[in-house]
């Protein structure tokens, strides 16, 4: 899903991690990303807010600090901005590439990414699954500058309102401007089985730039 919001951690490069928690914050402080400090985190990388992308939601928070995890891993949900702990579903092991899924080797980390928080409906969780694994994942990963995807869903800390779960879509990009042509256009066009799936759902994406 590559647009704003509507109702209806990832291995650093050279590093293959499988499966792996992944602990995301947001913050709109003027001080900069914030670096959660536990033994329990193995990498991160900080991002900050691209302006201008025209599916972005309103009040996007200007700092991303995507965490990876040791698994198990118990870290402090609370604190400044908001914070989440996403376990890994979808590819179960390694990276979504337009080749397919990928199990090995350095994973292929951008310089920008595509965040895309999901709140859906408990009893169409399994239409959106089928959906967005065997239809949208798959073509968005197509088009040219998304090196990789994986899709999560939140165990921990931010959570939904009763009722529905959260979950993760986290594309990897070789730079923001992969998103800003026709490719990405024509893939996020809203297919039948998309308009199925779409009144359950409340999503919101934003574009952030490597900052760190």
């Amino acid at each position: 899903m590559g647009a704003g919001r509507r109702r209806a951690g990832t291995p650093t490069a050279g590093v293959t991690v499988l499966a792996v928690d992944v602990l995301l914050h947001v913050s709109s402080n003027g001080r900069g990303p914030i670096i959660v400090d536990h033994p329990g985190v193995v990498a991160v990388r900080t991002f900050a807010l691209v302006p201008g992308y025209q599916f972005a939601a309103p009040n996007g928070a200007n700092w991303l600090s995507l965490h990876d995890l040791a698994v198990p891993a118990t870290v402090e949900t609370s604190g400044d901005g908001v914070r989440i702990v996403f376990e890994q579903i979808s590819p179960a092991e390694g990276w979504l590439t337009a080749s397919g899924v990928v199990t090995a080797g350095p994973y292929p980390a951008g310089t920008a990414v595509l965040s895309v928080v999901m709140d859906v409906d408990r009893d169409a969780v399994g239409l959106f699954h089928a959906w967005y694994d065997e239809e949208h994942l798959p073509t968005m990963v197509s088009v040219p500058g998304v090196a990789a995807a994986r899709r999560f869903r939140a165990v921990r800390g931010a959570l939904p309102e009763h009722g529905r779960d959260r979950f993760l879509a986290l594309y990897e990009l070789s730079s923001p401007e992969a998103l800003s042509g026709d490719a990405w256009a024509g893939a996020a066009t809203v297919t039948p089985r998309a308009a199925e799936v779409l009144p359950h759902l409340a999503w919101a994406s934003q574009l952030y730039r490597l900052a760190v």
